[in-house]
């Protein structure tokens, strides 16, 4: 198992050029994993995500697939939600 520490001890004595170097190698893998999780959702799948907003799970039915976010229709209100941030409900 990877250690956290000791990732986050080995950065803070990294020159500027390599922790520009991380960032990119983050920025990729934020990415695909988002990628990965968006191909798992069809329009019109029931889906389920915690809110930050009012801190509860909320339960609703994706109406579109963008780019980079799922708008999901929760009654007459639609959230944009990050793919990776999605559950879907078996039915």
């Amino acid at each position: 198992m990877i250690d956290i520490n000791e990732i986050v001890e080995t950065i803070m004595q990294m020159e500027a050029d390599d922790i520009e170097h991380i960032v990119s190698a983050v920025r990729n893998r934020r990415e695909m994993l988002s990628i990965k999780a968006k191909a798992q959702f069809r329009i019109g799948d029931r889906v389920k995500f915690f809110s930050r907003r009012s801190q509860e799970e909320v339960e609703g039915t994706v109406d579109k697939i963008n780019r980079k976010r799922i708008v999901v229709s929760v009654g007459a209100v639609s959230w944009t939600v990050p793919p990776t941030m999605l559950e879907r409900i078996e039915q």
